[in-house]
């Protein structure tokens, strides 16, 4: 069949697109939540990752700055050409697509939004570098933003909190804000948040390795659900680890739960189960026998540990491929279903034979701690990364960061629902400024 295409206007440059497409009739078609936030990296195109060619000074962006984009919820995905979208606004905040998914966090309340800049932006006119790695500026940066009314949200504080950051995460009572650096005896750096939002003093810098342990990298930092342990990676060791955080009045320590735990190959990103039973490992295959370390791996595995919180006797207890590079990963609020972000070779620079001009997600399935693959799913679009399920567990949201089409260079959020073990499209797509590359929702 023929798909019409609408565009709602949501503000100046978010709108909702509709196809059309036939939609699952087993489950609801609303995108439930309380807010869906969107990150927005709009002056460097996926493909400087490897040729150094940015978006300077707003060219091909529209002038737009990097953005936070702010949705309440919920959203009806098989809506009528005569619905009202739903309120929504944004602001302009630094941050950066160099690094994981996982450059945004929200606090539970849905007050407060917490963004990091990984890198800093190019001086004036500069257009090209050689490697944006190691020639953007390296001072990692946290902003807070006020989100009560998506309308008009705000920056309400910028805090400088390390160098060579990757990823943060908020604990779950929001007191406690964690980053992860590369920064040598300083891995793992803690800040306290006060009630009104704002970051407060840091209360712990400490290595992510053991005494006398060089660390090359460290993982993406999470909480867990209890607020009790902190886990991440150390990639280029296949290794995960967990910490106990140990808070005596106002100081926090950190002490070891358990040995590290031997996953598959470079494992950079990681969640907890909602339960906080396992850890899902995202194991990239990523490394110095691999051309360009990350440009051209193998397909990637996910890794199901179990979570021990009693002994710290962690166990792998199941193992599933993927596409190639699953960067971003979400699961299900019951902890069953898990979708990832894969970016495949869609970010490589026209010119470049390896160039794949589709991205992907793969549907797993967690089962008693086995892992089987269900789906793979084709994306039609560039560097496909942030993702997250809505509260019901029955529909996915996943950012596109660019398309292949010339004519459609923009920033996009695509929806599906999952039905019948089976993701399917649906007829509803958020535009959003270029370069989207985190999704966060508040429940």
């Amino acid at each position: 069949m023929k798909s019409g295409i609408i565009a709602l206007s949501l503000t100046s440059a978010v709108a909702i697109a509709a196809s059309f497409l036939p939609q699952p009739e087993s489950v609801s078609n609303t995108f439930q939540g309380g807010k869906l936030l969107i990150l927005s990296d709009t002056d460097m195109p996926a493909s400087a990752f490897l040729d150094g060619k940015l978006r300077a000074g707003g060219r091909d962006t529209g002038g737009k700055p990097d953005t936070l984009t702010a949705l309440d919820l919920p959203l009806q995905l098989g809506a009528p050409r005569d619905l009202a979208p739903p309120p929504s606004g944004e602001v302009a905040v630094e941050n950066s697509v160099i690094g994981p998914p996982y450059g945004m966090v929200a606090s539970k309340d849905g007050r407060f939004a917490y963004v990091l800049r990984t890198r800093g932006g190019p001086p004036p006119g500069v257009t090209e570098v050689k490697n944006v790695f190691t020639d953007l500026p390296r001072a990692a940066v946290v902003s807070v933003v006020d989100i009560t009314d998506v309308r008009a949200p705000k920056v309400i504080q910028t805090v400088q909190v390390g160098q060579v950051a990757h990823t943060l995460s908020l604990s779950p009572d929001g007191s406690l804000l964690a980053v992860n650096t590369d920064e040598p005896g300083r891995n793992i750096l803690i800040r306290e948040v006060g009630p009104d939002g704002r970051i407060g003093t840091e209360v712990l810098a400490a290595s992510a390795g053991e005494p006398g342990e060089a660390v090359r990298r460290v993982g993406r930092i999470e909480w867990h659900p209890s607020g009790r342990f902190l886990a991440h990676g150390i990639p280029f060791k296949d290794e995960i680890r967990f910490h106990e955080v140990v808070r005596t009045g106002g100081a926090v320590t950190l002490r070891p739960w358990g040995a590290p735990v031997k996953v598959g190959k470079f494992p950079d990103e990681g969640i907890f189960t909602p339960d906080g039973g396992y850890y899902l490992s995202t194991d990239l295959q990523w490394g110095d026998d691999v051309p360009g370390l990350f440009v051209d791996p193998p397909p990637g595995t996910i890794t199901a540990v179990r979570f021990d919180s009693e002994k710290g006797k962690h166990k792998v207890t199941g193992r599933a491929p993927t596409d190639v590079s699953p960067e971003g990963i979400a699961v299900s609020p019951n902890g069953r279903y898990i979708v990832t972000g894969n970016l495949t070779h869609s970010w490589l620079p026209w010119n470049d034979k390896r160039l794949s001009k589709e991205g992907s997600m793969n549907l797993l399935e967690l089962d008693k701690g086995s892992l089987k693959t269900l789906q793979r799913i084709p994306l039609n679009g560039v560097l496909p990364e942030g993702v997250t399920f809505d509260a019901s567990g029955n529909h996915v949201a996943i950012t596109v960061f660019d398309r292949f089409d010339p004519r459609q260079r923009r920033g996009a959020v695509e929806f599906f629902t999952l039905s019948q073990k089976r993701l399917e499209r649906t007829n509803i797509e958020l535009a959003v400024p270029p370069g989207p590359h985190s999704v966060w929702l508040v429940p």
